[in-house]
């Protein structure tokens, strides 16, 4: 404890323990099921994102993606299909017109993470790019560390005789944004994936990959699946 506090590392953990207090009371609060889904809303620091006009800087990411694609007809096709099936599964949708300089507005530049191992390109959203010195990132809060810690898998593992694991399908975009929030998730791509139309803007429902608070937002919605519709199953 003396270290902590005498290197200035308790006042961090202090206050991060505060912040996650918030962001739990906030979901607690505000969680409701949606049509078969959970919709969280995102942690910002301020209640609103309040963040500077992104849509230039999404735009020329939007570009650098745009010439990497037309170099690579594999990667575009793959990665047109993985955006359409986003608006297919109503993951993301066509964003309504709205100023980029309103300071709920952030467009989010995306591009893709390729497995060495998987053919089919996992679309990540940069919500790491600044603007301005901020990025989508820097306006909320990570919220708690509800994964699971090694050791407890390991000696839960030696409960009983059967373990069982499961895996959840697009996880992150099983929760949903709720509706006011949705214009802070905005990002450009092209209508049927057509690269010679002009870029149109569209808008994630749903938590997506590469938001800090994703993991905590979306393991939070598990847990709290497990409380409200578990107790049938407890042995």
């Amino acid at each position: 404890f003396w270290a902590l506090e005498s290197s200035g590392l308790y006042d961090n953990v202090k206050a991060a323990s505060v912040s996650d207090s918030r962001v739990r009371t906030l979901w607690d609060q505000q969680t409701h099921h949606v049509e078969g889904h959970y919709q969280l809303p995102i942690p910002f620091r301020r209640g609103h994102p309040q963040l500077p006009d992104g849509l230039r800087m999404a735009t020329r990411r939007l570009q650098h993606l745009t010439r990497r694609l037309r170099r690579d007809d594999t990667l575009a096709k793959r990665y047109h299909e993985g955006i359409q099936q986003l608006l297919d599964r109503g993951y993301a949708e066509p964003a309504p017109p709205r100023p980029s300089t309103d300071p709920d507005v952030w467009h989010i530049p995306h591009h893709p993470v390729i497995h060495p191992r998987k053919e089919k390109p996992r679309i990540v959203f940069d919500c790491a790019a600044r603007v301005a010195g901020t990025s989508l990132n820097d306006a909320v809060h990570s919220g708690p560390d509800l994964a699971n810690t090694l050791v407890g898998v390991l000696l839960r593992f030696r409960q009983h005789k059967v373990a069982v694991t499961a895996d959840v399908e697009a996880m992150f975009h099983q929760v949903r944004v709720p509706p006011e929030q949705r214009d802070s998730l905005r990002f450009m791509w092209y209508p049927h994936g057509n690269m010679d139309q002009a870029p149109e803007e569209y808008r994630m429902t749903s938590h997506l990959f590469g938001g800090t608070w994703s993991p905590s937002a979306c393991i939070y919605a598990l847990r709290r699946t497990a409380s409200d519709h578990g107790h049938p199953f407890h042995s």
